[in-house]
C-alpha cells in the first residue's frame, strides 16, 4: 500500500506542478508580448495575435482578387 501511495503522490505532484509551470510561463509570455505591442489588456493582445495569424490569408485573398480583376480587365 505504501508504494501505491507514493506513486499517487508523485503523479499528483507531476501533474499539478507541470500545469502550474505552464500557466506561469504563459502569463510571462503574455506580459512580454503586451510590452512588445504596447497594449494594456489581454483582449487587445489576443486581437493583435489573431490579426497576425490571419495576415497570410488576407494577403493571399488580396493577390487572388487583384489577379482575377486583372484577368477580367484583360479579357474585356
Amino acid at each position: 500500500m505504501n508504494e501505491i501511495t507514493k506513486k499517487i503522490i508523485i503523479w499528483f505532484f507531476e501533474k499539478y506542478a507541470n500545469d502550474y509551470w505552464i500557466d506561469k510561463q504563459m502569463k510571462l509570455a503574455d506580459k512580454e508580448e503586451m510590452k512588445k505591442y504596447k497594449v494594456n489588456t489581454i483582449e487587445e493582445l489576443r486581437k493583435i495575435q489573431i490579426d497576425i495569424q490571419h495576415q497570410p490569408l488576407e494577403d493571399s485573398y488580396d493577390v487572388g482578387y487583384e489577379d482575377g480583376y486583372a484577368r477580367c480587365w484583360k479579357d474585356n
